[in-house]
């Protein structure tokens, strides 16, 4: 698995913002690399982000993989990896814990067409939001 850490992608989004995404990260790895860069920009707000499931398998052809988020150790949503065997496409999807939000967070039909400006939007974006389901919670937990 060799795809650039979270530091190397700002640089290339400075010097390179419309630098295609699959150059550097390959298809097969998109869900852990993604996994790893939203880790990475957590441990910078000095935040401790970890994933409760541990995915055992990097090739997800074909196969549905999920993993549950948590934040500062407060358990959030699980983010999943949705095989479409009809489309023969993937996508990202986040489901909250209530069951009650599930959005697409990345469709790999867009993979081609992904730059690394756009890949670290949708990194900022999702940490965004998983950020607030987690003050969410922690408020519920305080009240």
């Amino acid at each position: 698995m060799d795809f650039p850490n979270f530091p190397q992608l700002s640089f290339f989004l400075q010097n390179e913002p419309d630098f295609p995404i699959h150059k550097l990260i390959e298809r097969d790895y998109f869900f852990i690399a993604f996994i790893e860069h939203i880790k990475e920009h957590f441990h910078y707000l000095q935040k401790q982000f970890t994933i409760l499931v541990p995915l055992l398998d990097p090739f997800f052809e074909e196969k549905e993989q999920k993993t549950t988020l948590s934040l500062d150790q407060i358990e959030l949503g699980e983010l999943c990896l949705l095989f479409n065997s009809i489309s023969t496409n993937s996508s990202l999807v986040y489901s909250s814990t209530s069951g009650l939000l599930e959005t697409i967070v990345f469709d790999y039909k867009d993979y081609e067409t992904l730059s690394i400006s756009k890949y670290i939007v949708l990194l900022h974006e999702f940490s965004a939001m998983i950020l607030g389901e987690q003050l969410l919670y922690q408020q519920i937990k305080g009240a």
